[in-house]
């Protein structure tokens, strides 16, 4: 992964390092605009499979044709589940309830 200044672009490079000849070649690029990315990890049990993970996003990414890589599925982190939101109601109405039971004892 790269960033550039000014830029909002990811590259992830897959590389190929020949030990005998001690060099590095480049296999294949990926380039997208987005949010930074922050960390590429294997995906357990799927040969070729990774997610590339980003700030707000996580993208599946499909390496198995190492000269090919192609995202396969993007997913935003920036929305909150609805039972999240329900929990914080839920909490809320308990808290009313406590204060409205503590007024009648007293």
């Amino acid at each position: 992964m790269s960033y550039r200044r000014g830029e909002v672009l990811n590259e992830l490079l897959l590389l190929e390092w020949n030990v005998k000849s001690q060099t590095t070649t480049v296999v294949s690029q990926y380039v997208e605009d987005g949010p930074l990315a922050h960390n590429v990890v294997e995906v357990p049990n799927s040969k070729g499979l990774a997610f590339l993970f980003r700030a707000g996003d996580v993208l599946l990414m499909n390496f198995r044709d190492p000269c090919n890589p192609c995202c396969v599925y993007r997913t935003s982190l920036n929305s909150f589940p609805v039972a999240v939101e329900d929990k914080t109601y839920v909490e809320d109405s308990c808290i009313r309830i406590d204060a409205t039971l503590n007024k009648k004892v007293v």
